[in-house]
């Protein structure tokens, strides 16, 4: 992504990490929030869940206010222009409005991950789904596995403990939803691919010309 954005946009790619560093930085802020919401306001609240997000938020608090305290000045003073990463415009205000654009996008995954496990007969309640779907999705976010194939499985069974044939149930449904995932994504690509072939035959031209 971030090398994408650094083509598209003309930055290094240095800077483009930055900003994809710092939209992951609130999508996790998000989910532990949403996390920490589910867990207190369930019917049972988890005592592990409820430390866990809190810690974690905690220690993003802790980075977030280290680095906009930091100075700007150590980047000039120890790092080459091509590795500064320039976030000196971005304001608390700005935090709180992509911070709501992806609680919106974070709450459509809920809604779908509920209504599936309502299908698939898997009684749970809304706050129980708003402590766990957010974990499941950071789980999805570490670089260990393919779309993350697996390490969704396994925190949805870890944390929902279902028992019997509601354990097989789960795992199907995770499967269908990792299933989905892949080919949603590959349809959009294609899609777009179809609606938009100029602007992709544009860009084949551009790099052909930069190889040459």
């Amino acid at each position: 992504m971030a090398w994408s954005l650094s083509r598209a946009q003309g930055r290094t790619l240095i800077s483009a990490l930055g900003t994809c560093v710092l939209l992951a930085f609130h999508d996790i802020a998000v989910l532990l929030t949403l996390g920490l919401l589910g867990a207190l306001l369930s019917a049972e609240p988890n005592a592990t869940a409820i430390a866990f997000c809190a810690v974690a938020l905690m220690l993003l608090a802790f980075v977030g206010m280290a680095v906009q305290l930091l100075p700007s000045r150590w980047q000039e003073r120890w790092l080459p222009e091509r590795l500064r990463v320039r976030l000196d415009w971005w304001t608390w205000r700005h935090s709180v409005r992509l911070g709501l654009l992806r609680a919106g996008y974070f709450s459509l995954i809920l809604l779908y991950a509920a209504t599936g496990l309502s299908i698939c007969g898997i009684g749970l309640s809304f706050q129980v789904v708003c402590s766990v779907i957010p974990l499941v999705l950071l789980a999805d976010g570490l670089p260990i596995s393919i779309s993350g194939l697996g390490t969704r499985e396994w925190t949805l069974v870890t944390l929902i403990n279902p028992e019997g044939r509601e354990r097989a149930v789960l795992v199907a449904f995770s499967l269908l939803w990792t299933i989905g995932l892949v080919f949603g994504r590959a349809l959009i690509g294609l899609a777009f691919w179809w609606l938009f072939p100029n602007r992709m035959s544009m860009r084949s031209g551009h790099r052909q010309e930069e190889a040459s």
